[in-house]
Parts: structure tokens; sequence; C-alpha cells
């Protein structure tokens, strides 16, 4: 019986005094130790325990302060209050949860993923990922590309334009190239001051940032809200300065 008490949420202390009080009733401290085997000093914490709990009363008897044994009915009382407990603490949980849960999330937002691609087909990839992003086109280092993809870069705007997507450009100094895609809808082009012979550029849209390199050739694609935040940034006052 000792055991039943303990699994329904009684120490080993708890389940020998109050198994003892029922079987030899009203009793002081010292017969209480003796008969539970509980030291006495241990006695008195285990009787305000389950006093509390509400499974031993006192009584006096003869001017002797003595315990007894409450209704074992009233151990119904203790696991109506861990259903208290419990429903408390999955509502808590819940709400812990849901805060974690937009902690979680926020996380996933500055989470990096780089993906780097080798070939012209991976420029390709990342072209293609740029209109099914949807999000404006920031190009900082736009240029003349090479043969081998011009006709794929063709395709690109067509379908770019045709999606409403905004392409702004950066070009180095690339006047008749960026005269040609200045007059195309929804694209608007800079010049840098001076020109520049570079064959790589930064597309910057949505949450990323893709590098291309037309000399290898090869595509990085970094995805992170932070790392695009800022590239926007530095386009956004390289844009201002520039006529």
């Amino acid at each position: 019986m000792k055991d039943e008490l303990k699994e329904i949420g009684l120490s080993k202390n708890e389940s020998a005094v109050y198994f003892t009080l029922l079987r030899i009733g009203a009793s002081s401290i010292g017969k209480i130790s003796e008969h539970s085997g509980v030291h006495r000093r241990n006695v008195y914490d285990v009787i305000e325990r389950l006093g509390k709990k509400g499974l031993i009363c006192q009584t006096v008897k003869e001017r002797i302060k003595q315990f007894k044994a409450a209704s074992p009915m009233n151990l119904l009382h203790i696991i109506e209050e861990d259903r208290e407990r419990l429903k408390t603490k999955e509502e808590k949980t819940k709400s812990v949860a849901s805060e974690l849960l937009s902690a979680y999330n926020r996380s996933l937002e500055k989470k990096t993923n780089v993906t780097l691609y080798k070939g012209i087909r991976g420029i390709r990839t990342v072209l293609q990922d740029i209109l099914n992003t949807g999000k404006e086109n920031r190009v900082l280092g736009a240029h003349t590309p090479p043969d081998i993809i011009a006709s794929y870069i063709v395709n690109f705007h067509d379908r770019r334009i045709r999606l409403g997507i905004r392409d702004r450009l950066i070009f180095n100094n690339d006047f008749k190239r960026a005269r040609a895609l200045a007059k195309m809808p929804h694209t608007e082009v800079k010049l840098m001051p001076k020109k520049q012979e570079r064959t790589t550029c930064i597309n910057i849209y949505g949450n990323k940032v893709a590098v291309l390199s037309w000399s290898e050739p090869i595509s990085i694609i970094i995805e992170n809200k932070g790392i695009a935040d800022n590239f926007r940034y530095y386009f956004d006052t390289l844009w201002s300065v520039l006529k």
C-alpha cells in the first residue's frame, strides 16, 4: 500500500507516516516515529506537509498533542490539485511556446543560406530565382554580358517586364548597353563616373544577394534578410549620388 501512496504523489516518508496513522489511529510524534520507522526529527516536517495536503489533522488527548489520519477520500484532493496545476502549467506552456515560436521564426529570418553554382546554367538558375521571387532587383556593377548567355538575358528581361518586376541597374559606364536597357519598361539605369572593366555584378532582391561572375563563370546566392537590407542600403546610397 505504501508503494501505491507513493504513486499518487506522496513521498516515501509521507506514505509511511500516513499509512501508520491509518493503522494505529491518533498518536504522538514519538509513537508515529516508532511505528513508521521515520526518524523523530523528520516526522515533524512530514506531519506539516501532510497537513497542508489535508491528510492529517491535530487533536489533543490528555494535554498531549496527537495527530490522526484524515479520510483517505481526501487523497482525491491531491489529484484535483495536480489537475489544476497541470492546467495552469499547460496554459503557461502555451504562452511561453508562442513567445518562443516568434523568437524561432525571427531567428529563421536571420539564418544565412549560401548556395554556390558553377557554370552558365548556375547563372541562369539565379536569374530564374529573381523572377520567381518577384521583388525589385537592384544590380550593382551591371555590364554587357558575354555572347554565350546574351540571348538568355534578352529572354530574362522580356519575362521580367511581363511580370512587372522593376530593375534598377548601376552600370560600369557601359553607355551603349545602359541606354538600351533604359528604354525598357520597369527599368532604370545610372552610370558609374568612370568606366570599369569588370565581369562581376551583384543582384539584390528580396532577402537575397546574388554575386555573378562571368569570367569563371560562377554564381553565389546569399539568403539573409539582414545582409540583403545592408546591400540595399549601400546600393540606394550610391544610387542617390549618381546621374
